[in-house]
């Protein structure tokens, strides 16, 4: 027995035709990992809370330790080009996990940077 094969409908669009921009992004707005830091810094400025006590806090909520040093970089416009940053393990890391980032908007109540993503 033979399957027959359904014609596609012509007047259907493709699926990937939604995703496509209508305009291709504007230099430079793609660069997240910017407004990520800006928002981690705001974000700690808003709260009122020392950096020790938010790193406190992420530890309370997921159980990972966070050295304020590693908190001061997420935070640091000078981080941003530096290739360098090697966490506890000796691994090299690219920036906050999003566990850590989840927490991190609760301690500080403040979700700019877990929209960003």
């Amino acid at each position: 027995m033979s399957k027959v094969k359904q014609k596609i409908d012509s007047r259907q669009g493709g699926l990937f035709e939604y995703l496509k921009p209508e305009r291709p992004p504007a230099p430079g707005s793609l660069n997240v990992s910017a407004r990520v830091r800006q928002a981690v810094s705001t974000a700690i400025k808003k709260s009122g809370m020392d950096r020790v006590d938010i790193c406190s806090g992420i530890y309370k909520l997921t159980g990972i330790e966070v050295p304020k040093s590693t908190l001061d970089n997420w935070s640091a416009e000078s981080r941003d080009l530096a290739g360098d940053i090697i966490d506890h393990n000796g691994n090299k890391r690219w920036g906050m996990s999003i566990d850590i980032v989840a927490a991190f908007c609760q301690v500080c109540a403040d979700y700019e940077t877990y929209l960003l993503l």
